[in-house]
């Protein structure tokens, strides 16, 4: 029973934390192709996921 809770609780996380991210990937190749950094616009630090993406 525990681990059915879990499983569905983790599946429920990747699925928020996957439309969330899918949504920054959007954006960031969007802002790249332009040229333009919106995390540098924002005053954020630049998206980590760039190095282990390529």
């Amino acid at each position: 029973m525990e681990g059915h809770a879990c499983d569905a609780r983790r599946r429920c996380a990747e699925a928020v934390s996957r439309s969330s991210v899918s949504k920054q990937y959007a954006e960031a190749d969007a802002s790249a192709r332009r040229g333009i950094r919106t995390a540098a616009r924002r005053g954020r630090a630049a998206p980590p996921h760039r190095a282990a993406r390529g």
